[in-house]
């Protein structure tokens, strides 16, 4: 459903969307002839726009959805998964996991949740999709499964 929403409300973009890294892209890159922008590079870690080159292309319309790390629902989960260590006896790790997925510390995808409004799941997700993930975003044991958001 995350294809047909972006393909029906692409309007005149250049790029169909952009996303921290190859990875989320990856199934959009290899199934269909649609352009896109990855954020950092393959991995996510090497920056390709400053936030002002990004703003850039927003502006033109050159590019109108990104696929990032929704922020928010991350902060929820960090607070659920301390408190539950908490509550089992161990001690809370401190800051965030290991890491962190690709991309979520570049300057762009930072600039994206900062600046751009976040599209309601409803719109782009479907039933099936929470079913297939237990029941919420970002189950633990889900490779490439993680809490994500459209934002235009």
């Amino acid at each position: 459903m995350l294809l047909e929403y972006l393909q029906a409300n692409k309007g005149d973009a250049t790029y169909l969307v952009a996303g921290p890294s190859s990875m989320p892209l990856s199934p959009i890159i290899l199934g269909t002839d649609e352009k896109v922008i990855n954020l950092g590079g393959f991995m996510g870690r090497d920056p390709v726009f400053t936030t002002d080159e990004l703003a850039g292309l927003v502006d033109e319309g050159a590019v109108r959805f990104f696929l990032v790390q929704d922020r928010e629902r991350m902060e929820e989960m960090r607070a659920e998964r301390e408190a539950e260590q908490e509550a089992s006896g161990g001690s809370a790790p401190q800051g965030p996991p290991p890491g962190g997925p690709p991309g979520a510390d570049n300057e762009a995808a930072t600039w994206v949740q900062d600046s751009c409004e976040k599209v309601p799941e409803e719109l782009w997700k479907s039933p099936e999709d929470e079913e297939e993930e237990g029941g919420g975003p970002g189950r633990p044991g889900r490779p490439g499964k993680s809490p994500g958001a459209l934002r235009l």
